[in-house]
């Protein structure tokens, strides 16, 4: 990616580009605030996937577990998004065996998701130039923006039972016994299945303005219409670098599809295309750990843990006797 960064700076230096590149700094704001609100739906999905295998957790305690997790993603492996997450549950309504559970599968889900949306949007992201070298089926398929949408959509309606049933398996495994009252309580539906890949699609869309706000930021204006660019660029690059377990927190990875992205639109110069990756980047780890800081230290009230019957025999003389008092 530096080495691409470069090669750019040098053709753009003959040109004097560089010294033209404007910087409004108020644009970044607004990107690291898309950015976060794009991470929401993604806290809902996990929510209710807790809550679907017997998990009594508040809104704002999936939050502050959810954001301050993605720190984790920075040291190499990404499993200690899995440690930071369920031990900020464990005490909150959620065992850690059932946090794991839920956010291995809502994370593969989003990334999931993340390589369907920059699919269906292919067309919008390589140049001719790029897929003369491609087979002739998938040149075929780029001569119609529409079809890869249409395929990608298609496969996700008819694989969502399949996807329901398998994690239902793998709840029914590692839900705790007695949590849900029975394993036929355990039950991860098609619906909620679609309800995710919906749910996620809108974070892409938004984590996609993010990255639009991000080059507004180093140009003195942008075309609104390349929203399906920076959607698509974005959800492929997070999610190709999520898969990249050597790269923390996709670092690299996602910075060169960005770039390559990026520099072959023709609205795009080349400085901002060398820029705007690696800003992205900054804004997006920065907003990362002011949003972990604020819900870590603010959301700090524990959650009553329903699903440990020793608090409820603990609870239930107490309201016996201000019941009995009360009457």
């Amino acid at each position: 990616v530096i080495h691409r960064a470069v090669q750019l700076w040098q053709e753009q230096e003959q040109n004097q580009d560089w010294n033209q590149i404007p910087f409004h700094p108020g644009w970044l704001v607004l990107a690291g605030l898309f950015y976060l609100v794009g991470w929401l739906p993604s806290v809902w999905f996990w929510r209710t996937m807790i809550r679907r295998v017997g998990g009594r957790v508040r809104f704002d305690d999936a939050a502050r577990a959810y954001y301050c997790g993605h720190l984790g993603k920075y040291v190499p492996g990404k499993a200690t998004v899995l440690v930071i997450r369920s031990a900020l549950l464990k005490d909150r309504g959620a065992p850690i065996s059932v946090s794991v559970l839920t956010v291995t599968c809502e994370t593969l889900m989003m990334m999931s998701t993340g390589i369907a949306v920059a699919v269906s949007l292919l067309p919008w992201l390589v140049s001719t130039e790029q897929t003369a070298e491609w087979p002739s089926w998938a040149q075929e398929i780029l001569k119609f923006p529409w079809l890869p949408g249409v395929i990608v959509v298609t496969s996700c309606l008819i694989l969502s039972p399949i996807i329901a049933s398998l994690l239902t398996l793998l709840a029914v495994k590692f839900t705790p016994k007695g949590m849900m009252g029975g394993e036929s309580r355990v039950r991860i539906t098609s619906q909620l299945v679609i309800q995710g890949l919906l749910a996620f699609t809108v974070s892409w869309m938004l984590h996609g303005l993010s990255l639009g706000f991000t080059l507004r930021s180093v140009s003195d204006s942008v075309s609104w219409s390349q929203w399906p660019v920076w959607t698509g660029a974005v959800a492929g690059g997070t999610s190709v670098g999520f898969a990249a377990i050597f790269a923390p927190g996709g670092l690299g990875v996602r910075e060169l599809l960005l770039l390559t992205v990026l520099e072959a639109q023709p609205s795009i110069k080349g400085p901002q295309a060398a820029v705007v990756p690696f800003l992205f980047r900054v804004v997006s780890f920065v907003s990362e750990i002011c949003m972990a800081v604020v819900l870590y230290y603010f959301v700090r009230g524990k959650a009553p843990n329903l699903n440990n019957p020793a608090a409820q025999q603990t609870t239930s003389p107490e309201k016996t006797h201000s019941d009995s008092s009360s009457a």
